[in-house]
């Protein structure tokens, strides 16, 4: 079962927490330094902006998560985090709730650090046919992002050992059934 995460959950992700089968995946996991507590005071702490949902198997243990950081600065997100245990690999399922929550607050895209072109096995069917992507830019080996917003957002104001690539994936033209308000009267 798919579960938005709070407080109450903390013990319930010690398992997953570091935790990857697919290399690819494990891009997004690039802030290494980035503790459990640190994680959990930040994603499960019912803040506005920082979120995290996972799966949660029949033994009541959260075996795989995704944390995400919604930008009050333009209509975005910041997928921060992707973890599971290997042999419980949920990630289509949470990325597919992940996505849901967003597009229901009006948010058709979001950004992502990786080192890999390939996308990863994380997408449904569903939502990799929905959703394209660009490569914005490169962030060298132990490179400064000079994009202060995505510096704080993906990086954490963190230098990263090996050459970094930031992707916008969005959901295509054809799949915007209705855009969300961007001003007020």
């Amino acid at each position: 079962m798919i579960i938005k995460l709070c407080a109450e959950h903390v013990g319930l992700i010690k398992p997953a927490y570091g935790s990857s089968p697919d290399l690819l995946a494990a891009d997004y996991n690039l802030n290494l330094d980035f503790s459990y507590k640190d994680f959990c005071d930040v994603y499960l702490s019912d803040r506005i902006s920082f979120h995290a949902y996972g799966f949660m198997n029949s033994e009541g243990i959260i075996t795989s998560l995704i944390s995400f950081y919604e930008s009050h600065e333009e209509p975005t997100w910041y997928l921060t985090f992707e973890f599971c245990l290997s042999d419980q690999d949920h990630l289509k399922e949470v990325m597919d709730a992940v996505i849901k929550h967003n597009e229901d607050r009006g948010r058709l895209k979001f950004y992502t650090k990786l080192r890999a072109k390939n996308r990863g096995s994380h997408w449904s069917t569903l939502n990799d046919s929905r959703y394209s992507y660009i490569d914005e830019y490169i962030v060298p080996s132990h490179g400064d992002c000079f994009y202060d917003y995505h510096n704080k957002a993906l990086f954490f104001q963190q230098l990263i050992p090996g050459e970094v690539i930031v992707r916008c994936n969005f959901l295509k033209q054809e799949h915007r059934e209705n855009l969300p308000v961007g001003g007020i009267t």
